[in-house]
């Protein structure tokens, strides 16, 4: 806890997102792309799966909390992100990470947030259902 990293993203003018929008907007997948990739780099950076160097370990983002505070033009403009790592723990062989982000451009923060993340053995990935018990369901727009 208490490590951190700042990191950039140079947003082209012509990226994907942008070709078929009329309004320069970028979908949310790619803010969260941008705010939660750093927190994964970070923690492999600190070494987290070191002590156990047996063992095959899947990272998985849990859950978190963000605020979208503008919806800035980043056309060729640069993202910066502060990442800070505020939590780690083990427990029963699970690695759990929480870790908080702040996206800005142009010395304005855009979006904030605080994420959980989590390495899992195998076996625990395995039995892992979902939150549809593992049932094929209907998307949520459009169930009744």
């Amino acid at each position: 806890p208490g490590a951190s990293l700042v990191s950039e993203y140079d947003v082209s003018p012509t990226a994907w997102f942008y070709r078929q929008n009329a309004y320069p907007t970028i979908p949310y997948a790619v803010y969260l792309e941008m705010a939660l990739q750093p927190c994964g780099f970070l923690s492999a950076y600190q070494g987290t799966i070191l002590p156990y160097p047996e063992e095959d370990f899947y990272f998985r983002n849990l859950d978190g909390w963000a605020k979208l505070h503008a919806i800035p033009d980043l056309r060729g403009g640069t993202v910066r992100n502060q990442v800070r790592l505020l939590s780690s723990s083990v427990v029963k062989g699970i690695i759990l990470q929480n870790f908080a982000f702040q996206l800005s451009h142009k010395g304005e923060v855009f979006y904030e947030g605080e994420s959980s993340f989590g390495y899992f053995k195998e076996q625990v990935m395995r039995n892992q259902k979902g939150l549809d018990g593992g049932q094929s369901t209907q998307p949520w727009s459009v169930q009744t």
